[in-house]
């Protein structure tokens, strides 16, 4: 009876002294617009926590929702999705990082636009050849990057039926769509890269610097001092170290923002 009673003091005690350890335990959730970037958050995590001890959640965000209503503690966006949501001008934030947008078609592509720097060159000989061409997915606001530069090379696509092509979806969707029909489509290289099956497509134009993609870190729980430290934490030279080696099937994707491009658009802390 002596050892049962031992034994049960050392488990009371035990989940005593556990209760408090995980009352106290911090968690913040960051919002992001789902995809690759759910991934990204999670290798992120770990390496913030160690530092911190504050562990981190990847939350995926609803696009037509303003962010203080989103229950996120704070959110990484692609500055192009940003623009749209209203809510995000009156919130902290920063860029980070960048990545950047590719166009990909089929090793037969007609318009032979492979190897081109410039991207309105490449989507005017697209339409001149009247190549199969699928329009981007709008959940990373690559849409929005598409729209404007066919409207800068003076083609309205809306009219263009035959071989313009409606894509439906998040930007993996629109990709796997676009490698059926063997169309070309812009896509975050990002998406492109965290796909194993690329269904014969290829990248054929990237570099161009209006392809370049911001991403913004937004403080969205101001009074949270968690939050706060991931905040902070992103424009460190250890989470540099962690968004420079971060890969996709082999690919590194981001860029860390150094010196003017983390300015903008400005921090509001």
């Amino acid at each position: 009876m002596s050892l049962y009673r031992t034994v049960l003091a050392i488990v009371v005690t035990a989940l005593f002294c556990l209760g408090p350890a995980r009352a106290q335990e911090r968690t913040i959730r960051v919002g992001v617009p789902g995809g690759a970037l759910v991934q990204f958050v999670q290798v992120l995590a770990p390496a913030f926590q160690a530092e911190t001890g504050i562990a981190v959640t990847a939350t995926e965000l609803n696009p037509t929702a303003p962010l203080p209503d989103s229950g996120a503690d704070a959110a990484l966006l692609p500055r192009r999705l940003a623009e749209r949501l209203q809510s995000t001008s009156q919130v902290p934030s920063r860029v980070v990082f960048s990545g950047d947008v590719i166009l990909v078609g089929s090793r037969a592509e007609m318009a032979r636009v492979r190897g081109l720097k410039d991207i309105r060159k490449a989507l005017r000989w697209i339409a001149s050849a009247r190549g199969a061409y699928m329009s981007s997915s709008a959940a990373l606001g690559t849409r929005d990057l598409e729209l404007s530069l066919w409207q800068s090379i003076g083609v309205n696509v809306q009219t263009r039926s035959t071989w313009y092509l409606e894509g439906h979806g998040d930007e993996a969707g629109v990709l796997r769509q676009a490698g059926s029909m063997g169309a070309y489509l812009l896509v975050e290289r990002m998406t492109w890269a965290s796909q194993e099956n690329r269904r014969g497509l290829e990248v054929l134009v990237e570099g161009d610097p209006v392809l370049r993609t911001d991403y913004v870190s937004y403080l969205v729980r101001e009074t949270s001092h968690d939050a706060r430290a991931w905040f902070d934490w992103l424009s460190s030279e250890p989470a540099r170290t962690v968004i420079a080696s971060f890969s996709l099937n082999g690919m590194k994707v981001f860029t860390p923002a150094t010196g003017s491009d983390a300015e903008g658009p400005p921090s509001k802390t």
